[in-house]
């Protein structure tokens, strides 16, 4: 037997067992992930920057029912490094770019246990933003025999289960006709001028603008009723608006009404604000929410965390420094 480790054999070995080390380091309460580009980065920048964050759950590429089982590579490899898995699977039924839900709900079934049982998700999303005619094309009530189906499959085999993630400019929507419906103008008012673009105020100022939105109001208001009986253990959202305050509130909206706690599978930074995001941060451990998965992929309208090379930038830098001051002081 060689007595010798040839020396790329031993980096690598170092290398798992520091960055293991790293992983189990951050306390159970650290509720963050992220969800980084696999195309810009290779997967080793991508766990050198997830070691760097101290990031503890990692959403990896979303699986589809149609490429399953040979679609998986991202999620098994994360796996093997210890990382618990924020794991979003879609249906195989396209309609252009977006998923439908399917036809053959046993099938589905069946693939949901075959994933679940190798991948063991920490939490298992089903569709990405069910409300969004650009990733789901489907009723509410398609949507939700899907969901309904999962999460059962999901809870047999001991998985827990959420929805896609409301949309965040739906969610918004929601919020402000609430405190709209409520009679509570001044808050109403004080939301718009916080959570939408200029444009969007306007519309939703006047009579008309009002009426021409309110399909689309009604479409979420079916979502929010239907999550209350689809068996779900968490309620998710996803948030792009840049204000900690409508952040909070769109959170206790979501889980006063659905009697649900929350969670985000991504949100992300529109803009490098240093002081928002510190503010988002903090209002996520205000608001105990279990699981909040950050978004930092190249080519989309948000900030990232590190750049092409793997290298941790302005935001990362404050992701990193958070995490550390708030999980990993005591150790």
């Amino acid at each position: 037997m060689n007595r010798f480790i040839r020396a790329d054999k031993l980096f690598f070995l170092v290398f798992f067992v520091l960055f293991f080390a790293g992983v189990c380091f951050a306390e159970s309460g650290n509720p963050f992930g992220v969800k980084l580009n696999g195309d810009e980065l290779t997967f080793q920048q991508r766990l050198q920057s997830i070691k760097d964050l101290g990031a503890k759950f990692i959403r990896p590429a979303d699986i589809t029912v149609e490429g399953w089982p040979n679609n998986d590579k991202d999620a098994e490899d994360f796996g093997r490094f210890g990382y618990k898995l924020i794991l979003t699977v879609e249906s195989n039924v396209k309609v252009g770019d977006a998923t439908s839900s399917l036809v053959k709900i046993d099938d589905y079934k069946k693939a949901i246990r075959e994933i679940v049982k190798k991948h063991k998700p920490e939490l298992l999303v089903i569709e990405n933003e069910e409300d969004n005619s650009a990733y789901h094309k489907e009723t509410t009530a398609g949507y939700f025999q899907e969901l309904t189906a999962a999460c059962s499959v999901a809870h047999e085999e001991g998985f827990k289960c959420a929805n896609g993630g409301l949309s965040s400019n739906m969610l918004a929507l929601l919020v402000w006709d609430n405190y709209y419906n409520l009679g509570d103008y001044t808050r109403a008012d004080s939301f718009l001028r916080r959570a939408f673009a200029p444009w969007q105020m306007q519309e939703l100022k006047t009579i008309k603008g009002r009426i021409r939105i309110q399909p689309v109001i009604e479409r979420g208001k079916e979502f929010i009723g239907g999550y209350k009986n689809s068996g779900i253990d968490y309620v998710n959202f996803h948030w792009y608006i840049p204000d900690a305050e409508a952040f909070q509130e769109a959170v206790g909206f979501l889980e006063n009404e659905t009697g649900l706690t929350a969670v985000t599978n991504e949100i992300g930074m529109i803009d490098s604000n240093l002081s928002v995001f510190k503010q988002l941060l903090s209002a996520s451990l205000d608001l105990e929410l279990p699981y909040v998965v950050w978004l930092s992929v190249e080519g989309t309208d948000t900030q990232t965390f590190q750049d092409k090379g793997g290298f941790l930038l302005a935001l990362g830098r404050i992701l990193k420094s958070f995490i550390q001051e708030n999980f990993t002081s005591s150790n």
